[in-house]
């Protein structure tokens, strides 16, 4: 009887193993794809798309038609739990799906919101936050009378890339309506993760495009509006909220025993292999190297062929290799307007037409790659 190998999620690094075995050939086992929708989306182009530059449909990867070109099968189900002394996952339906070999990329969850999240867009799940958004700009209308109000919580990559992207769009929308984006970072600087160059650089090009930055404030509650409590006592009302604050591993992970961080990621050897059990692989946001990577999908993507190859090698009964992922990415940040922001460790340039050239044609091609082209 052939292994049965369950890939947990429809990221990046499973989207990019997959496009591998199309290439070289599958392990030998009875493969099973489970993601609760048959799209994904990839989270590199989501600013481009908030910020009007590419369609939503342009950042859809399409789980199935990947599965089928090697075999493998596509089960729609979302996991809600797994049972490693039965070694079997267990689907928010109820049903049990066994494996013998098991791959966890199911990204990260935003955290808990305090009060009214339901007038929060967090930027995931990719497709709700999509949704969210294209509702919100058509219900504005034609002409929108009052000024507009956006809100950005988190002053990482990912948030002041969405700051400068949804400033562009409202300002190209609306050219005569009174636009003010507001970032809001909880900590005393943005991109703290960054070079001291590229921090400069981001806050310099977010003061020339007048969007407003607060640092050192804490949300507190979230109140109907949407209104944003601070800690300080401060209430700032907007129009739109979007939620980009750094996000949190499945609840379930760490109940399942499977070793974990403090924060809850699943420990794994540089094979991307498991620390507690041998058949358990993980990638992506889910998982924690040592030492750590960022959790954004460049690394998420690196880590795609050397998953697609130590599965392989396990299931043949083959030795693991390392990951080279730790090296320093290259940072590409999207300013809305055409330019960029570069960054590779300390050193940082742009904004540049250049660098968002170069993105633009990074991302395509990662597209292109997925859809077989």
């Amino acid at each position: 009887m052939r292994s049965r190998l369950l890939l947990l999620g429809g990221g990046h690094s499973h989207a990019i193993a997959l496009t591998e075995w199309a290439r070289s050939g599958c392990p030998d086992a009875a493969i099973t794809l489970v993601s609760p929708g048959a799209i994904s989306g990839y989270s590199g182009m989501l600013p481009g798309v908030l910020a009007g530059v590419y369609p939503p449909a342009a950042i859809g990867i399409d789980l199935v038609r990947l599965c089928r070109r090697i075999g493998v099968t596509f089960r729609p189900g979302r996991v809600v739990g797994l049972d490693l002394r039965r070694q079997e996952v267990v689907l928010a339906a109820g049903d049990r799906l066994p494996y013998d070999w098991l791959s966890l990329n199911l990204g990260s969850t935003p955290p808990a919101i305090p009060g009214r999240a339901d007038g929060v867009l967090a930027v995931k799940p990719i497709d709700r936050c999509l949704q969210g958004w294209m509702d919100w700009l058509v219900s504005l209308g034609d002409h929108p009378t009052a000024p507009l109000q956006v809100g950005i919580v988190g002053g990482g990559v990912a948030g002041v890339e969405l700051a400068l992207g949804v400033d562009a769009r409202l300002r190209r929308l609306w050219p005569s309506a009174s636009v003010q984006v507001t970032l809001l970072q909880r900590g005393l600087n943005l991109l703290r993760d960054q070079s001291p160059e590229f921090r400069r650089r981001c806050r310099r090009t977010l003061e020339r495009r007048g969007i407003d930055i607060r640092v050192d404030t804490t949300v507190a509650a979230i109140e109907a509006g949407p209104t944003v409590v601070t800690l300080a006592g401060d209430r700032l009302p907007f129009d739109q909220l979007l939620w980009a604050t750094g996000a949190v591993a499945p609840a379930w992970l760490a109940q399942s025993g499977l070793a974990t961080d403090a924060q809850g990621f699943v420990r794994v050897e540089a094979s991307l292999r498991s620390h507690s059990h041998p058949q358990v692989f993980a990638v992506g946001d889910v998982a924690a190297l040592d030492p750590p990577v960022p959790k954004s999908g460049v690394y998420a993507v690196r880590q795609g062929p050397l998953l697609a190859e130590s599965l392989r090698r396990a299931i043949a009964g083959e030795p693991l290799r390392s990951s080279p992922s730790s090296r320093p990415a290259l940072v590409l940040l999207g300013t809305g307007n055409g330019e960029a922001i570069a960054a590779r460790g300390a050193w940082s340039a742009g904004p540049h037409p250049f660098w968002w050239w170069l993105k633009q044609g990074i991302d395509r091609r990662f597209m292109a790659r997925l859809a077989g082209a």
